[in-house]
């Protein structure tokens, strides 16, 4: 018999409220900074203004509690592109599901946009988590801030119609 993992929702908002937004800007302080040394992380940028959040939400808590969030924002260098960034889930919550769930609800956002490329600057470590989703290295491996980096990239699915043409989803 197996444990059944603990129940989270997914919310998309482009204005987190508050009291969320707080959390997000700690969890990524806390992935960035304190787990991964990251000495000069802006916990957030203006790109959060603008862009759509997944928020990863535990309502088993007492008070509903952020586990893991990320963004998506578009027209990425002025073109029919997103780009993902700030993906992060909580330490105690890996391997649970949370990430993944993030990431198809940022990448459902785009393919509901018709949005033609999403990109996202991976780190090394976890280019197979993005293969998984449909991602593909493109360019060179580069570092930054001390960790090695890959842009991934993965374009919008495209489906069959009638006689076999092709359709963007």
């Amino acid at each position: 018999m197996t444990a059944a993992l603990p129940l989270y929702r997914i919310v998309a908002t482009s204005s987190p409220e508050d009291a969320l937004w707080e959390q997000v800007v700690a969890l990524r302080l806390q992935v960035f900074a304190g787990e991964q040394g990251i000495a000069d992380v802006q916990a957030s940028d203006a790109d959060d203004l603008t862009g759509v959040h997944a928020l990863a939400i535990d309502d088993d808590a007492e008070v509903p509690t952020l586990i893991g969030a990320g963004r998506i924002t578009f027209r990425h260098r002025g073109r029919n592109e997103a780009l993902i960034a700030w993906v992060v889930t909580d330490p105690g919550r890996r391997k649970q599901g949370v990430g993944t769930g993030v990431m198809q609800a940022l990448i459902a956002e785009a393919d509901a946009r018709g949005i033609e490329e999403t990109l996202l600057a991976a780190q090394a470590h976890a280019t197979d988590f993005y293969r998984a989703l449909g991602f593909s290295p493109i360019g060179r491996p580069y570092e930054s801030s001390g960790i090695p980096h890959q842009w991934m990239s993965r374009p919008l699915p495209r489906r069959r119609g009638l006689l076999g043409r092709v359709f963007s989803s």
